[in-house]
């Protein structure tokens, strides 16, 4: 019995600490878990208020170049009015037909150019508009692949 009680008093004090050790342990797992829980709506909200704002702001975009399209498109008209009046005037003065064929190729030129300024600046403006919603696709991947990383580290964090 003498030996039993010593055995029992020596083990004693590392069962106590095994105990505190998982005590501890669970401890832990239980706020990870609760934590792991808020920390997952957390990013969910911080994650869906970027993307509002972000597509907020490439709406904001999106109408600015629009309305620098249409104010281009504008000036490109009243340019290539000025340049077809400056044309026909300085034909007439030289008394050249815009009605000829070199007087109507000329003009025809202009019109042409105008229209290649126009369709350049239509694809440039498709390009900006198509990276802007590129952006906000990455985004929305990018959060899919955060708050599924964060679930996984809450899924191991509960088997602890």
């Amino acid at each position: 019995m003498g030996n039993m009680t010593s055995t029992m008093n020596s083990i004693l004090p590392t069962l106590q600490t095994a105990v505190n050790v998982a005590s501890g342990i669970n401890t832990l797992v239980q706020t990870t878990r609760g934590r792991g829980d808020g920390a997952l709506d957390d990013l969910k909200a911080t994650q869906a208020e970027r993307l509002r704002a972000q597509k907020q702001n490439a709406a904001l975009q999106k109408a600015t170049i629009q309305a620098n399209t249409q104010a281009a498109a504008r000036d490109r008209q009243n340019a290539l009015r000025r340049a077809v009046a400056r044309q026909r005037a300085q034909f007439g003065g030289q008394g050249i037909s815009t009605d000829n064929g070199s007087g109507q190729a000329i003009l025809l030129g202009l019109f042409n150019e105008s229209e290649q300024d126009a369709a350049d600046r239509a694809r440039l403006d498709q390009l900006k508009t198509t990276a802007l919603d590129q952006n906000i696709d990455q985004t929305k991947r990018l959060n899919v692949l955060q708050a599924s990383q964060l679930a996984e580290k809450e899924n191991i964090g509960r088997l602890f």
